[in-house]
């Protein structure tokens, strides 16, 4: 059981979004928006070394006041172009340049592979708090995207969806002293990046003429076409220790190995029937 925490604020954002849009030829609609968001409060634990155990608490407040407070700030510039109403053919495409700074990564801690909810490797330790601010694990700088589908008159249709994005910001850490949380042995976000992707995925339906009851449908799924199968998740931890001297040690056999890569090519079959 946590002790009490007075005056403990519950994570929140703001964001503020712009845009603007205009319909032309009838059936298509382009679009362009603004956003910015940015973290106000958050909720983490940390060693708090006068009571000898963790705490949970906001960032740069009682328990927690000797550390930083909690920063992310994401801003992105979104451009779409939509085709929608015709008989056969519409689509959807957009593109998105972004940007995720700061020193809090969310619920779960992305570079760390914590399993639990509100525990940030980076506030653990007080003394560990140099080069915490930087890119956020799944900052990407470009994604584009288009989803569209095509109707044919005898009751074939067909659709695509593909995403093309920059990969994610890479960092160089060890666990930092006494296995307490870690310390970023350069700028966060600043040892390169993850390789950049693409996906492709398809879907196909029919039609089956029958009874005006039912209405039959065969589906086929195709996910990942022609998966590149890249790594997209890749470990980090460079040192397993800090020595007597506070200089990184145990160099991490693992470092720089692949955790996840992309899933592989599938297919799933089926059929719908409404009535």
């Amino acid at each position: 059981m946590q002790p009490e925490v007075k005056g403990l604020q519950g994570q929140y954002y703001d964001e503020f979004s712009l845009g603007y849009e205009r319909l032309i030829w009838d059936n298509y609609k382009l679009s362009a928006q603004g956003l910015y968001r940015t973290l106000r409060q958050a909720i983490d634990d940390a060693y708090v070394v006068s009571q000898q155990t963790f705490r949970l608490g906001n960032p740069g407040e009682y328990p927690l006041q000797d550390r930083p407070e909690a920063t992310r700030d994401y801003a992105a510039l979104i451009l779409s172009i939509e085709r929608r109403g015709d008989k056969h053919f519409n689509f959807l495409a957009s593109y998105v340049l972004s940007r995720d700074y700061g020193n809090y990564e969310g619920l779960f801690d992305a570079s760390y592979h914590g399993g639990f909810p509100n525990v940030n490797q980076a506030f653990d330790n007080p003394d560990e708090v140099n080069y915490i601010n930087g890119l956020i694990p799944n900052d990407r700088t470009h994604v584009f995207k288009f989803s569209g589908s095509y109707n044919f008159l005898f009751g074939l249709s067909a659709g695509i969806s593909f995403v093309l994005q920059s990969g994610t910001p890479l960092s160089d850490y060890s666990r930092a002293t006494y296995n307490n949380g870690i310390r970023y042995l350069s700028p966060r976000g600043s040892n390169g990046r993850t390789p950049t992707i693409w996906d492709l995925g398809a879907r196909f339906s029919y039609n089956i003429p029958t009874v005006e009851l039912l209405h039959p449908r065969l589906l086929i799924d195709i996910f990942h076409v022609a998966s590149q199968q890249e790594p997209v998740d890749i470990n980090q931890l460079h040192y397993l220790e800090i020595d007597e001297n506070g200089n990184p040690s145990n160099p991490n056999s693992e470092y720089g190995k692949p955790y996840r890569y992309q899933q592989p090519m599938s297919v799933r079959l089926g059929m719908e029937v409404t009535f």
